[in-house]
């Protein structure tokens, strides 16, 4: 008697940069299987087996831990059975307190994550988010949509405050100091699964600065308080969790290392968001103000 132990797709999602598609795979076991978008202007990088081998035994409180993929031709696939994603809970129910632990983990995998030695295969390979964000501060556009984006952002900050964006950009991607998860996001830490709480890390590894992979984070919550508003204190616990998970916070740069990560957003909404045809000045305006607070404590 055969067996079909082909997957069954359960919903594709995603955007020109990224693919998502949710399948029962043999057995019933839930499959997350990722695909560069059909505008990625690169590919995931390479499976490395010892590095992923080293990865995958990461655990820390609370029974949280590291999901890394096989490869499938160009896709990624991980075993994650259920669960939702922190970006969608947030975007449900708001800054819950049940997802406090859960941040507080990512904070604790990120730290863990960047104690491991980067493989010299990795060596000079930057995140791949922090090349579209250079190429795009620096007016490097292969569609007119992530220019006018640009533009609309440029004017508002003026010459000073672009200045101070391309400054920190610099100063951020010079750094190598060490193993990075490279698109650390809340949309990558999964909750509630059969294997408890994970991160899906192995599509972006690269050599970089621990303060990418949790600026990154923090500029999500930052930029999903401003769209959702909601309680303040209860999105302050969010960042504050993930620190304290982390065991380091940013310093006074954490609201440029925010610019960043939202400028990114930015930059991919415009270039990989077929159906987004709204403008961009309600960013470049919450992007000057935290801008501004940048440069007040400064």
């Amino acid at each position: 008697m055969s067996v079909d132990t082909s997957p069954r797709h359960a919903g594709e999602r995603g955007t020109a940069l990224l693919r998502t598609t949710e399948v029962r795979g043999p057995g019933g076991i839930g499959v997350r299987r990722r695909l560069p978008g059909p505008r990625a202007p690169r590919a995931f990088v390479p499976v490395d087996p010892g590095l992923h081998r080293r990865l995958a035994r990461i655990r820390v409180t609370g029974d949280a831990r590291l999901a890394v993929p096989s490869s499938r031709g160009d896709a990624r696939v991980y075993y994650v059975d259920g669960g939702e994603s922190v970006a969608k809970a947030l975007l449900a129910h708001g800054p819950a307190a049940e997802l406090v632990e859960p941040v507080r983990s990512m904070g604790r995998l990120l730290r863990a994550l960047h104690a491991v030695p980067a493989p010299a295969a990795l060596a000079g390979e930057r995140a791949p988010g922090l090349d579209r964000l250079g190429d795009w501060l620096s007016g490097h556009h292969r569609h007119s949509y992530p220019a006018y984006a640009q533009a609309v952002v440029r004017r508002r900050l003026g010459q000073a405050g672009w200045a101070l964006v391309r400054e920190h950009y610099e100063r951020l991607a010079a750094v190598q100091s060490g193993l990075v998860h490279g698109a650390a996001g809340l949309g990558s830490m999964i909750v509630g699964s059969a294997q408890g709480d994970v991160l899906l890390t192995g599509e972006d590894l690269a050599v970089g600065d621990w303060r990418m992979d949790v600026g990154w984070v923090i500029g999500e919550l930052v930029e999903l308080r401003w769209q959702l508003g909601g309680d303040g204190p209860s999105w302050q616990r969010l960042i504050q969790a993930l620190l304290d998970g982390y065991g380091r916070d940013l310093g006074p740069d954490w609201p440029m290392i925010a610019v960043l990560r939202i400028l990114l957003h930015v930059h991919d909404i415009a270039s990989y968001v077929d159906w987004f045809q709204a403008g961009f000045d309600h960013y470049a305006g919450f992007v000057a103000f935290l801008v501004g607070l940048a440069a007040d404590s400064s």
